[in-house]
């Protein structure tokens, strides 16, 4: 595996720990405080779930 390559995996994994975190944080925001003050957190796990699977994607297709 390349530099390049597991830097690109590590992005990857930030990704999804960005987005894992922001679903619980969200959903403890839910929880205590009603789903307007969530929504935000929610909106920052749909989009760094996005960029991992966007990521993991063309890391995958250009390996073919």
């Amino acid at each position: 595996m390349s530099r390049m390559s597991k830097f690109t995996y590590f992005l990857e994994v930030v990704w999804m720990v960005i987005g894992l975190f922001s679903v619980a944080a969200a959903s403890r925001e839910l929880y205590l405080n009603g789903y307007q003050k969530s929504i935000p957190l929610y909106l920052i796990a749909l989009v760094s779930f996005a960029v991992y699977f966007l990521r993991r994607y063309t890391r995958k297709s250009k390996g073919k």
